[in-house]
């Protein structure tokens, strides 16, 4: 029981920095990437599920990563390029990052859910 309750306020811990990694510009994101893969390696060696507040931490800190880089590698191309990009050019094309980027992780997400439901059925646990 002690083992199960780390392993949740340790996941819980990983989603809470990561949402706050969002408003701090990504500072806290590798921290709590750090805090939900360790949560999920607990999670596996005790035999405990592996999903919940550590998976959706690792989805928003993909997401700001993700975001993040978009940004500087817009700002790094039109700053090297000399071009000259209205705000509301350079919020289109943030945007449409951005949804690519979403759909990506969804993917992801339907994928791995996919595989785990495959895997449990195989192994006759359901």
């Amino acid at each position: 029981m002690r083992q199960q309750q780390y392993h949740e306020k340790l996941g819980l811990a990983a989603f809470v920095l990561s949402l706050v990694g969002v408003a701090t510009a990504g500072l806290l994101v590798i921290p709590s990437m750090i805090c939900a893969l360790m949560s999920k390696r607990h999670a596996e060696a005790m035999g405990l599920p592996r999903d919940g507040y550590a998976t959706a931490a690792m989805v928003v800190c993909i997401s700001v990563l993700g975001m993040w880089g978009l940004l500087f590698a817009t700002g790094s191309l039109v700053v090297l390029s000399g071009l000259r990009i209205s705000e509301d050019g350079l919020r289109v094309i943030l945007a449409v990052g951005g949804l690519l980027l979403t759909g990506v992780a969804v993917r992801q997400i339907v994928k791995h859910t996919a595989g785990a439901k495959r895997m449990r059925r195989l192994a006759g646990l359901r």
